[in-house]
């Protein structure tokens, strides 16, 4: 696998790094990327667990409207989990099963502003997001948040409803 620029060291010293808080109500291991679709709310990336043997509890829907500038999908190497590590230790967090991070200033996000005749503006308002289950990264530039859709299978929830991200600390939909 050939390793591009932005899949290198960090070298960007402005370089912030979110980690998105998980909702509560994610069962433990056993996500995976399941693709993605493009619908009438914009570019739609699919995780959920369960496989032929196991069955499926959740189905989580990540939407980011007809605005994303940047997308990235590819199987996770080592060195790209490592970096992963790296932004999950810059988080201050230890490693979860599901990775999902807000970033500025990376490789990749810098790499997009270098793309774009509206660099200037991208770089004031655009986040990287770098969303990872099991062996997949997807990476997405975007100037707005996603909206998240969590359905859960024979799971007790709550009554669930769209959340619009008023807030980066919450990542999914659950009052």
């Amino acid at each position: 696998m050939e390793i591009t620029y932005f899949d290198g060291a960090e070298r960007d010293p402005r370089l912030e790094v979110e980690l998105l808080t998980l909702s509560p109500y994610l069962p433990e291991g056993g996500h995976y990327f399941d693709g993605l679709h493009f619908d009438e709310r914009g570019l739609v990336l699919v995780f959920r667990d369960g496989d032929h043997l196991r069955p499926r509890t959740y189905e989580m829907q990540v939407v980011f409207s007809g605005a994303f500038d940047g997308l990235r999908v590819t199987p996770l190497s080592v060195f790209q989990d490592d970096k992963l590590m790296l932004l999950a230790e810059k988080a201050g967090v230890s490693r979860p099963g599901f990775w999902a991070f807000s970033c500025r200033y990376t490789n990749y996000f810098n790499w997009c502003l270098q793309q774009f005749l509206n660099g200037e503006d991208l770089a004031a308002h655009g986040r990287h997001y770098i969303l990872a289950a099991a062996d997949q990264l997807v990476e997405v530039f975007s100037v707005q948040p996603p909206r998240v859709f969590f359905t859960g299978f024979g799971m007790d929830l709550p009554e669930a409803e769209e959340h619009v991200y008023p807030s980066r600390d919450i990542l999914y939909n659950l009052p």
